[in-house]
């Protein structure tokens, strides 16, 4: 028999639940994907992490450009309104 015959023999007699994979039905091809899932789930999570500090990171990096621009901005439009209400009012 093959690997494809004892999967959909398994799948027939319905042995197993059915959130279980029929793959894991064969053990030396069960344990390939046990393998190949852990070592998806620790890449992604590696890559989660990463990105997760330079994301961070550049949100705070944001804020501080926006402090920057609030204030330089408050700066230019006060001034020029000091002006006119002083000439207004005079």
């Amino acid at each position: 028999m093959s690997v494809s015959s004892e999967i959909i023999d398994s799948i027939k007699k319905d042995e197993r639940p059915w959130f279980i994979p029929a793959l894991l039905a064969v053990p030396s091809l069960g344990a390939g994907i046990i393998k190949l899932n852990l070592w998806l789930a620790i890449s992604i999570a590696v890559a989660v992490l990463i990105v997760t500090v330079l994301v961070t990171m550049a949100l705070g990096r944001f804020k501080d450009w926006i402090i920057l621009i609030i204030q330089r901005m408050s700066t230019f439009v006060l001034f020029p309104l000091s002006v006119v209400l002083r000439i207004l009012l005079v």
